[in-house]
Order: structure tokens, then C-alpha cells, then sequence
């Protein structure tokens, strides 16, 4: 599993180096030739190339996650874990096609056991790369892009004499369409977008009974993920995802940029 784990970032980070030669950026004939969000300096102004970032964005986010963990000890024990968060976001873009990330909230984790946990604060940092972005020649504007992220949340619930600390590394490469819709509210909907793609979600935690700890790691680490963006505007988005391991989870956002 780490192996592939390994393979994978390495992947998200060389991808840039695949990039396409930009083509000319006032030219909308030429919005096809862009393969990378930084393929020139500054922000693309072409009314026919939308969606490179704004530097920086804030944003509001709910995670309900729905896992199987299994316990290390004389009965490696399997709990079904379901953790709701509720969090506040920030993302800086360092580069035109890299964004970093950061979070803040808190975790309300409900186990198997029913024990009443208390909600705790929880943190987590990511990287995002937005990898490739190329109109393609068709007759309606689509783009196709491909994206990755990695990401690291830290979490701990607490309840009576019991102790609960865990962390999350998830790494996730996506593919999708963005197309501008034509419906009878298109002129309040900049943009919709789908993805899908692979990930690996890796959990690992110990559980604190008084003087007892019990490690503990996730089920199953390999799954996918699939989602939809909707950009209302250059400042503005929403984003459902659903994610599935061994069980399913659904998070979404709202946010804006500026």
C-alpha cells in the first residue's frame, strides 16, 4: 500500500513537467493550447478560458465520513466509524497551478461502542494541483482537467476517561469535464464540472482507555472519489464529493475567492 501510496504522489508532482507549450493568451482560437494553469505569468484574461485561480480563497466545509477501523488487539476488533466535521478553509495559490490549504474545526466522532464523545478541534494542511486544463475542439466550450491533492488531517475526540487521537493522509488524482450550461438559469451558473479518480486514505490512531492504549488503522486504504464543482462565478463555488472505501462518505463546500 505505501508503495503505491508513493507512486502516486510522485506522479501528481511530475506532472507539471509534461506540460503543453501555452499558446496566445488573447487569442480565445487558442484557449485549447493552455495545458497548465501557469503556463504564462499572471491570470488568463480570455472570456474563453475561465477557472484559474484568484490567490486566495476562504470557504466553509462539512466532511460526514463513514469508515471501518479494526483495532490491534487480541481480537483485532472492527468499529464502524462515523465522524462529522465541520470546518472553515483557507487556500493560498502559491504558484498559478498549485494551492495550498488549511483548515480548522471540529470533529464529532460516533463509534460502534455509542459512547458520547465530546467535539474537539481539529486542524489539517494540502497541496492541490491543477495539472492540465485543455479546451477541447468541440462545438460547445469543454474543458478537460486533471487535478491532484494531498491531504493531512489531525483529529481527537474525548469522553469521560477515554481518549480517542487519530490522523488522516489522503492522496487523490482526479480527471473530469467543465462545461458552461445551457439551461434557463445559465446566466446565474458560470461553470459545472464532474470528476472522478482514484485515492488511498490512510488512518492511523491509538485509543486511551486510563492506562490502556489500543492502535488502531483504517480498513481498507485504496477507493475513489467522484464529485461536482459549480462555479456561480469568478468568485464564487460550491463543491459536493462523495469518497468510497470500504464505506462511503459525502463532504461539501462553499467558498469564494478573491
Amino acid at each position: 500500500m505505501k508503495k503505491w501510496m508513493g507512486v502516486l504522489f510522485l506522479a501528481m508532482l511530475a506532472c507539471p513537467a509534461m506540460a503543453i507549450e501555452p499558446g496566445d493568451h488573447e487569442d480565445p482560437k487558442n484557449a485549447q493550447d493552455y495545458a497548465l494553469y501557469g503556463s504564462s505569468p499572471g491570470r488568463p484574461d480570455n472570456p474563453a478560458y475561465k477557472g484559474g485561480p484568484k490567490l486566495w480563497t476562504f470557504g466553509l466545509a462539512f466532511d460526514h465520513q463513514r469508515r471501518d477501523i479494526v483495532y490491534e488487539d487480541a481480537e483485532e476488533t472492527q468499529k464502524n466509524w462515523t465522524v462529522l466535521n465541520l470546518l472553515m478553509f483557507l487556500d493560498y495559490d502559491l504558484l498559478p497551478w498549485l494551492s495550498l490549504h488549511g483548515q480548522w474545526g471540529a470533529a464529532d466522532l460516533d463509534e460502534s461502542d455509542e459512547i458520547d464523545y465530546d467535539y474537539h478541534v481539529e486542524w489539517g494542511v494540502g497541496v492541490r494541483g491543477r495539472f492540465l486544463d485543455y479546451k477541447l475542439p468541440t462545438r460547445d466550450p469543454y474543458w478537460f482537467r486533471v487535478e491532484g491533492t494531498a491531504d493531512y488531517k489531525d483529529m481527537q475526540a474525548d469522553a469521560d476517561e477515554i481518549t480517542v487521537e487519530w490522523h488522516e493522509f489522503v492522496v487523490a488524482m482526479t480527471a473530469g469535464l467543465t462545461t458552461k450550461p445551457k439551461l434557463e438559469y445559465e446566466n446565474d451558473i458560470h461553470s459545472v464540472g464532474l470528476y472522478a479518480g482514484p485515492a488511498y486514505s490512510r488512518i492511523e490512531g491509538t485509543d486511551e482507555h486510563g492506562s490502556t492504549k489500543t492502535d488502531f488503522e483504517e480498513d481498507q486504504a485504496l477507493g475513489f472519489v467522484t464529485g461536482m464543482t459549480i462555479d456561480f462565478s469568478d468568485y464564487m463555488f460550491m463543491k459536493v464529493e462523495g469518497q468510497f472505501f470500504d464505506r462511503s462518505s459525502i463532504n461539501g463546500s462553499v467558498g469564494i475567492h478573491f
